[in-house]
């Protein structure tokens, strides 16, 4: 094999490698949340028949070219919720329904960020009666699983 020809693989092997990347950035988000309530949060949800929601919340930092596009400074990548009833501890699955990879071309890489927020579905209470611990954090930080507790406002 010539010089010529070892450069050219060589080269293309790099560009190979770093499509891979990309395409690996590219993907949406796949997790679980591992919500755990408080003995009186599960007692009182599933006395009253209410459900609890957990909702995932994606954006991202704006690169030059994609701040037009941003709102209040980011980049809105989508969402998606998963709804259940309750109990003592639940696995939540999120499979990146929602998440606009096509708008990733907007975001500065590894800045894209999720936010993870749970409430009471409102589906029985008028008002959420959750206190749950927030997850902010970039996408490459994501644990798994993401551990989350819950406990009525008023607990």
């Amino acid at each position: 094999m010539g010089r010529t020809t070892r450069l050219c693989l060589s080269a293309l092997a790099g560009l190979v490698a770093g499509a891979t990347a990309t395409l690996a950035a590219d993907a949406p988000p796949k997790f679980d949340v591992a919500l755990t309530l408080s003995p009186a949060a599960l007692k009182k949800l599933v006395g009253m028949g209410e459900q609890v929601t957990v909702a995932a919340m994606y954006s991202g930092e704006p690169t030059r070219a994609g701040e037009k596009k941003a709102i209040e400074g980011e980049i809105n990548l989508g969402e998606e919720n998963v709804t259940r009833k309750p109990a003592a501890t639940t696995t939540y699955s999120f499979v990146g329904k929602g998440f606009k990879t096509t708008d990733l071309k907007w975001v500065k890489p590894g800045t894209a960020r999720m936010l993870i927020n749970v409430y009471s579905a409102r589906m029985v209470a008028d008002d959420n009666l959750l206190e749950c611990e927030l997850w902010n954090s970039t996408l490459d930080t994501i644990p798994k699983p993401l551990d989350i507790a819950c406990r009525l406002i008023d607990e």
